[in-house]
């Protein structure tokens, strides 16, 4: 899959499923965001997940109120 084909399959999510990511699928995908370049060259990043789900219900009005932010296992 070539970077076109890659950014015209990305789609907003809807709904979460209610599963809990694998921790080693969650620690790859955050060792890909360290590694991602940035203009700055500010890498690695610093990346904080937030899993606990009362911290997870206070932040969902910096969402816009959107549920997936508390109805995902982690964000």
């Amino acid at each position: 899959m070539n970077l076109i084909e890659s950014s015209q399959w990305r789609y907003a999510t809807k709904k979460m499923n209610g599963d809990k990511i694998p921790q080693d699928k969650l620690e790859r995908i955050l060792q890909t965001t360290r590694l991602a370049p940035s203009s700055y060259g500010l890498t690695p990043y610093h990346v904080i997940v937030v899993e606990d789900q009362e911290t997870k219900q206070q932040l969902m009005g910096a969402c816009y109120g959107q549920t997936q932010l508390v109805d995902s296992s982690a964000v």
